[in-house]
């Protein structure tokens, strides 16, 4: 938290777009539980209103406001013992292997497919990476910068977004496949890393690296 809250206080506009701070974003999901709902009745003591444009990473609000945000929310995390780590039980095979088409890019192999569980929290837990992967395309689709000042060439970008807009429509489905989202934690990987090899695009090597820890959670809770 205090390297977030060092980014926050070097930000030099008196009004932030959240989606700027990501990291913050994603300490609050964690700590909400990956609920889109939590809020309402949340324990950080923030308004609803606010607390829902970092939920939904959308918006902007005051700097004061974020560093303030930033603030209770390092307060409420050194009031906790320890944050519980999901537990990987051993991988159970499924059924239904099939070819799923990703345009520009490639054909997979449907690896596994099963049924996604209707229990709130794993539809929560969609939500929230829909959320970042949506982010992660619009920072992609509408980046302004030089190509000598963006992390991936235009090719690289058509096929991110071919790939998450895929990953998308499968996390919608009743049925998930396991090989393509593995094939999108790999590429969202490769993608964080190659804005830390060339030093620009912070924001959205935080947001892929943050998309691929939690598809692979996902994958774990899913198919295990």
């Amino acid at each position: 938290m205090d390297e977030i809250i060092r980014d926050i206080d070097s930000i030099g506009t008196t009004t932030i777009q959240v989606s700027d701070v990501p990291s913050l974003s994603m300490v609050i999901l964690e700590i909400l539980g990956w609920t889109n709902t939590a809020y309402m009745e949340n324990h950080l003591g923030l308004e609803p209103s606010l607390l829902s444009k970092f939920v939904k990473m959308r918006g902007s609000a005051p700097k004061h406001i974020v560093r303030k945000t930033a603030d209770r929310v390092r307060s409420y995390l050194r009031s906790q013992d320890q944050i519980t780590a999901p537990t990987r039980n051993s991988e159970i095979q499924a059924s239904t292997p099939n070819t799923i088409t990703v345009t520009s890019v490639r054909q997979f192999r449907g690896e596994v497919w099963v049924p996604v569980p209707h229990r709130s929290q794993m539809q929560q837990k969609i939500g929230a990476i829909s959320t970042i992967l949506n982010s992660i395309i619009e920072q992609v689709n509408f980046a302004n910068r030089p190509e000598a000042e963006q992390a991936l060439t235009a090719i690289e970008k058509a096929q991110l977004v071919a790939v998450l807009e895929t990953a998308l429509a499968v996390l919608r489905a009743p049925l998930v496949e396991k090989a393509l989202l593995k094939k999108t934690a790999d590429i969202l990987g490769e993608g964080a890393k190659r804005t830390v090899e060339k030093s620009v695009q912070d924001n959205l090597g935080v947001l892929m690296s943050m998309a691929q820890k939690r598809l692979v959670e996902f994958i774990l809770s899913v198919f295990t």
